[in-house]
């Protein structure tokens, strides 16, 4: 309920060299950044989100910042279920978790370091749409359960959100109906 501040930096802060400065002015456009540990400020793992501000003649004059955490963000996605045992990912535009069910993983892992029993066409698929910016869906095999993996760009911010989902659970109400029927 309280507004905080902390002066970070000093006279040597050259923040017009800052990605959360720098690429939103020269885009002219709003920006997140990519997630980092942010050492010296918020002291935890976060994204900034750079909105640069134009004067009524068009002219920008600067660029106002909100830090979010990546523990809030992990919070409300891992929130949501889209089924009883999903899982909810979220990926950065590097392709590194953002958001993943074992927390150890965020920003120390990508969808290209994590192990997988049986690496194939699928998920390579998977890790090419996923850096081009595509929706797509796989099937993937695991412990000999079947799952889905349902991702899709997030446009705003140029990061992915995976919904990984039992087979089972995916068509759980269309058995329910086709036995109901018969």
């Amino acid at each position: 309920g309280n507004i905080q501040t902390k002066l970070l930096g000093g006279f040597d802060y050259d923040y017009h060299h800052m990605d959360w400065y720098q690429i939103p002015h020269l885009l002219k456009k709003p920006y997140w950044t990519e997630p980092y540990y942010d050492v010296g400020g918020g002291e935890m793992m976060m994204t900034t989100y750079s909105v640069p501000i134009f004067d009524k003649d068009g002219n920008q004059y600067a660029v106002i910042t909100a830090d979010i955490s990546l523990h809030w963000l992990t919070d409300l996605v891992n929130d949501i279920h889209a089924f009883p045992n999903s899982l909810n990912l979220m990926v950065s535009r590097a392709a590194s978790f953002l958001v993943h069910p074992e927390t150890e993983k965020i920003l120390n892992e990508t969808i290209f370091t994590i192990e997988y029993e049986k690496p194939d066409e699928q998920i390579t698929k998977m890790q090419d749409d996923i850096v081009e910016g595509r929706a797509g869906e796989i099937v993937l095999i695991k412990n000999s359960e079947k799952y889905f993996m349902f991702y899709s760009p997030v446009k705003t911010t140029d990061w992915t959100v995976g919904i990984y989902c039992p087979f089972n659970e995916v068509f759980a109400g269309v058995r329910k109906l086709k036995y109901t029927v018969s």
